[in-house]
Formats: structure tokens, C-alpha cells, sequence
């Protein structure tokens, strides 16, 4: 029976119907999509559009009440949904918070990222429980903090509270929903980690699911940490988009040939098939092709989208119109839409070093070979051949040591060379050392770097004065600390993005991974309403706190931030270390040659047309 068959019944025989219908088990999409729209007045999207996606938010209805349905289930369940901002996330949790406990029996626990979060929440619940053939199981008035249905003589609780450490100690149940994983506060943080406790399973020995939901926020967040631990974990992770959630391109927009090109969805680049055949191998491995219309390639979704709206069958009258969407991306940041409406990346906002990229400072030895000497390596370099060569060409080394215990222990080696670029080689953590370990490891790790200096955190003296007795290097624990986390920060941001020219922050790719994952991940602390704040917070920061002991003794100048070169000034310099190493490379020729010719004096006459060395010996 589909709505339009009930509304076109006589209102006796559609009560009957209705009442008859509130308790019967769904074996289909279709019969829950109508259950929902009739029941609840609830129209959710339920097609999956975007490339990107795996799921809609019928989608996801659909998957938790399968499981519940499924009784040769015999295992738990733990799904997560990153989904775009306004996308009907909440909405479908509150659909859930009903069905559950009407078909299967089974009572909810809801936590909200924030107050306002479960306050949303529950006004969603609320408002679907006092709807007619619902309210008739209500056992008294609704509350946000307990629910009671009286189904089958059953009385299921549900709760919708705010993530705390004492809202999660209390309650149990076989369902339970998580909402915006990605607002929550440090202090919640810790409370999250207790959810565990919460599920169990139903009195009839039946396992229980839980399932969460959230838009993306930054890296350092408890999506983003579920999401890289999931194979781990077994928590199984589902996307959609703002497109789940927006009507079919019109033709008006996409036109009706068909037409394909080349896309770039993170780098927001189309392109066509003729301009996509001149690429390198390694710029073509970026693209993929798209099949689309002629009007897509210059939609400002081209990249984005890429025709993927054409495919949008939904029934669903709540979608928003495509030119809505394209208006929203044109005045939106880029990195914000790909993050936000998009869900295909973490979010840069409130992040201490956002201009950070993987791809521009992870380095193999033979491309930090070339950065370091302009020219293209003629051979394959080992990590070992590029110690030894930077270091005979007169590159500084030093090292900064974040002491931790509980925290891991962080050593940071740093070259750094004539202009300034600097050049990570190797990044140590490790939880638990003592400090005769820390101790070897720091000679162990200067023995086949050959750093001069060790800038360490002067809180814990005795350590530094361990590593100093130990004689392989000069230990400077005496700076001042006043101010230098802001300062510290400013100068690795310098080096990351300068004000003019290229990134100057390269790390030797397979021996930075630590420091990237935190460099990724350090942000601003978050206070208990999910507002980030201005100061850093004291996490993902141990390889950090060890580079900017070493940058604010080696990259400052008098307390202020070293001013980036300008490219011409950057040739310029370039050009005096190179004249200065080949005015090395000539004094040594000459001594060569007077030894083996028995003390004749040898002069440098000029540099032949091949761009060789011309001698005179007399």
C-alpha cells in the first residue's frame, strides 16, 4: 500500500489501516520511505548521487532497522556517517529514536556532541512522538532527559542527553546514536571514550548496534580518529553529500550533449581530454574521467560535480535546486566546501598550521637533492649519500628533543642550508623512554646525522645534563622560553608558506611520518560549546614542541620572525654558495696537484667552453 491508497481511503478505514500499520515490520526502502512520509511527515533524500557517496539519509535509516530486522545477526554493529552540513542528519537520528523502539522493541540512548546538538534533537523527537497513531504509545508527556513508550505492554526508555562524563555512566541500552562526533569539546572527549560501556544487548540475547553520524571538522577530531582507525576498529564508515540532497540539473544548466573531460575534485581543476594528454604521468594519475554534458565542463561544479546531478532520481520534495547550490559554492572557501558540504576531506578551520601540505613537504632523497643543488641527481641517492653530501657541502645540522614519558619523547634532525630552506631528516617518538634511553637514542641518532647543536626543552635539566656528560653534542638548554610558543609557531609557519616564493619546509619522505601526522592534526583549543579558541591546545604537538626549541635558537633574529628572500635574492644567494663551494672545489684541485707534482706551483687559469677547469703548473 503506497500513501496515495490511504489517502484515498474513507477516514474509518484509514484509522484502521493506520493503527493496523504503526507496529509492522518494513521489508523494503520503498515501505520505509513511505512509513516515514506518512507517519512522521518526514521526507528524506534517498537516492545516492555524488561519486563521492555511499550512502543518503534513507540510506542510512535503512541500514540500521535492516540489522535490527536481521535476526540471523549475531555480532554488534558500529556505523559512522560523515554527511554535509544540512543534510537531514539529525533529522533521520530523530526518524530512528521512533521506529526502533516501535518495531523491534528495542530502547535508545542519544548523545549530542553539545547541549544545543541533543536540544535539537530532541525537539525533532519530540515533535514526531506527539503526532497522531504515535502519541497513543506515549506512557506520559515527553522529556528530553527520558521518554517512556509503552509498546506491547513494554516500556522502552528513550534518553537524549549531552555527551558528559556522568551522561554516559548511567544508561544502558541496544541502540545507541551519536550525533556531530565532530564538535566535541576535550572535556567531552574523555567522556566519549566511555560510550563503549554503554550498548548492550537486548534482553532476548540479541546484539546491539550503534551508530553515529557528523559533518567533518579538523583532522584532530574523534571522526577523523575513528575514520583512520577503522580497520582497527571494524567501525564501518558511509558518506553522502550536499548532492544527496539536491534536486536533478536541469538541462537549462547542463545542456543535453554528451561530453567528457578530466577532473581534479581536490584540486578543483577540468579539464580537457586534449589538455589532459600533455600531462606527465604523475600530473595525469590525478584525474579521472568524467562522463557528462557540454555544460558541466564550465559549471563552477565541474570539477565537483561533474555530472553527477543528472543522475538524481529522488522523490524527495525537500532537495534544494541545483543553482542553489552552484550560488553557495561560488561565495564559499573552497577548502570549506570540500570539507563541509562535501565530506571528502578534514577541515583546515582552527588548525595551527593550515597552509601545511603533505604532498609539498614529504620529499624523497634525490627531489630534496635537487632542491638542495638546482640540479637533478644522476643517480638513484640513498639517505645515507644525502647525508653525506649536504653535510661536505657545508649544510648546518641540529636537532630540538621534546623530553615527554607518558607524552612520547621527540627528536626532530634539521639541516638547513645556505638559503634557508630547511630540510627535516629524521623524526623520533616514543613513549616510555627513561633518560639514559633518551640519552642513546640522541647519540645513536647524532652519529649518522652529524647534528653540532641539540636545542632540548629546558624543563627537566637533569636530562639535558645527561645527554651534555655524554660529549657527541653541544646541548644549548639556556634560551628563553617566554613567549615562544607564538613565536615558535610564526616561524615554522615562514618556513611553511613565506611571503614570497615557495615553501622553504621539506621533510625526507619515510622519516617524518610522526611530525606530519601532527602537523596535520595541532590545533586551537575548543571550548565546551565547540568554539575554537585562540590558544593551542596542549596535544599533537611533541615532534612540534622539538622543532621550535631548534627554530627559535636557529631561525630567529633578535626575537623577530627572519624575513623571507625574494626570488631574486633567493637567485642571488644561490648563486654565492655556489661560487663559494666551486672556490673550495679550487683550492682543493690546487693542493691535489701540488702534491702529486713534487710542490710546482699550480695556478687556476679559466673555465674551458665545456665548462671545465683549466690549470697551469709551472
Amino acid at each position: 500500500m503506497n500513501l496515495e491508497s490511504v489517502l484515498n481511503l474513507s477516514e474509518a478505514e484509514r484509522d484502521a489501516v493506520s493503527k493496523a500499520l504503526v507496529l509492522k515490520r518494513l521489508t523494503s526502502k520503498e515501505q520505509l520511505r513511505f512509513w516515514i512520509l506518512y507517519y512522521l511527515d518526514v521526507d528524506l533524500a534517498d537516492q545516492v548521487v555524488s561519486r563521492f557517496s555511499t550512502s543518503s539519509p534513507l540510506d542510512m535509516v535503512w541500514d540500521i532497522y535492516q540489522f535490527c530486522a536481521d535476526e540471523s545477526n549475531d555480532e554488534p554493529r558500529d556505523y559512522r556517517y560523515i554527511a554535509g552540513r544540512a543534510s537531514q542528519k539529525t533529522l533521520a537520528l530523530a526518524v530512528l529514536k521512533v521506529l526502533l523502539p516501535l518495531h523491534f522493541g528495542r530502547p535508545v540512548v542519544h548523545f549530542g556532541g553539545t547541549v544545543a546538538q541533543a536540544k535539537r534533537a530532541y525537539t525533532y523527537f519530540k515533535k514526531f512522538v506527539m503526532r497522531p497513531y504515535i502519541k497513543d504509545f506515549l506512557k506520559s508527556d515527553p522529556t528530553q532527559e527520558k521518554t517512556i513508550l509503552l509498546v506491547n505492554g513494554k516500556e522502552l526508555e528513550v534518553e537524549i542527553l549531552s555527551i558528559s562524563l556522568m551522561a554516559v555512566q548511567g544508561p544502558h541500552a541496544p541502540v545507541v546514536s551519536l550525533d556531530e562526533l565532530a564538535s566535541l569539546a576535550p572535556d567531552k572527549v574523555k567522556a566519549y571514550d566511555d560510550v563503549d560501556g554503554v550498548p548492550v544487548y537486548t534482553d532476548d540475547g540479541r546484539p546491539w548496534i550503534k551508530f553515529g553520524i557528523s559533518s567533518r571538522k579538523g583532522a584532530y577530531t574523534v571522526i577523523e580518529r575513528e575514520y583512520e582507525e577503522r580497520d582497527k576498529t571494524g567501525i564501518v564508515f558511509k558518506f553522502w553529500t550536499v548532492l544527496e540532497n539536491t534536486q536533478r540539473c536541469p538541462d537549462s544548466i547542463s545542456g543535453t550533449e554528451n561530453y567528457s573531460y578530466y577532473v581534479n575534485a581536490l584540486e578543483n581543476s577540468a579539464i580537457t581530454v586534449e589538455n589532459w594528454q600533455q600531462l606527465s604521468d604523475a600530473d595525469r594519475s590525478k584525474y579521472e574521467l568524467v562522463n557528462a554534458k557540454k555544460g558541466c565542463f564550465s559549471c563552477p561544479l565541474a570539477a565537483i560535480c561533474a555530472g553527477d546531478l543528472k543522475k538524481q532520481t529522488s522523490r524527495c520534495k525537500k532537495l534544494r535546486p541545483a543553482k542553489s547550490v552552484i550560488k553557495e559554492f561560488k561565495k564559499a572557501d573552497f577548502q570549506w566546501f570540500l570539507s563541509q558540504k562535501m565530506s571528502m576531506t578534514p577541515s583546515i578551520e582552527g588548525l595551527i598550521f593550515p597552509k601545511f601540505k603533505r604532498e609539498n613537504f614529504e620529499k624523497t632523497a634525490g627531489e630534496i637533492y635537487e632542491i638542495f643543488t638546482s640540479q637533478k641527481p644522476s643517480k638513484e641517492i640513498s639517505e645515507e649519500e644525502l647525508i653525506e653530501f649536504m653535510l661536505s657541502r657545508g649544510c648546518k645540522a641540529y636537532a630540538g628533543l621534546d623530553h615527554g614519558h607518558t607524552d612520547p619523547a621527540a627528536i626532530v634532525v634539521i639541516y638547513e642550508d645556505a638559503v634557508g630552506n630547511i630540510f627535516i631528516m629524521n623524526v623520533y617518538a616514543q613513549t616510555g623512554l627513561d633518560p639514559e634511553q633518551l640519552r642513546d637514542k640522541v647519540v645513536e641518532m647524532q652519529k649518522k646525522y652529524k647534528f653540532t647543536h641539540l636545542y632540548p626543552d629546558t624543563a627537566q635539566p637533569a636530562i639535558n645534563d645527561l645527554i651534555r656528560k655524554s660529549r657527541c653534542v653541544k646541548v644549548v638548554d639556556d634560551f628563553d622560553k617566554k613567549g615562544q610558543i607564538e613565536n615558535g609557531i610564526a616561524l615554522i609557519r615562514q618556513k611553511i608558506a613565506p611571503t614570497t616564493g615557495s615553501t622553504k619546509f621539506f621533510g625526507l619522505k619515510g622519516n617524518c611520518d610522526f611530525l606530519i601526522k601532527e602537523m596535520e592534526k595541532y590545533h586551537n583549543e575548543v571550548d565546551s560549546a565547540g568554539k575554537i579558541l585562540d590558544e593551542p591546545a596542549d596535544e599533537f604537538n611533541h615532534s612540534i614542541d622539538a622543532l621550535r626549541y631548534a627554530a627559535i635558537n636557529r631561525w630567529d633574529r633578535g626575537g623577530r620572525v627572519v624575513k623571507a628572500m625574494s626570488d631574486s635574492e633567493l637567485s642571488e644567494s644561490r648563486a654565492e654558495y655556489a661560487n663559494s663551494v666551486l672556490q673550495k672545489n679550487q683550492n682543493w684541485m690546487r693542493e691535489k696537484i701540488n702534491e702529486i707534482a713534487g710542490g710546482s706551483e699550480t695556478n687556476f687559469v679559466d673555465k674551458s667552453k665545456n665548462k671545465g677547469t683549466m690549470w697551469s703548473i709551472d
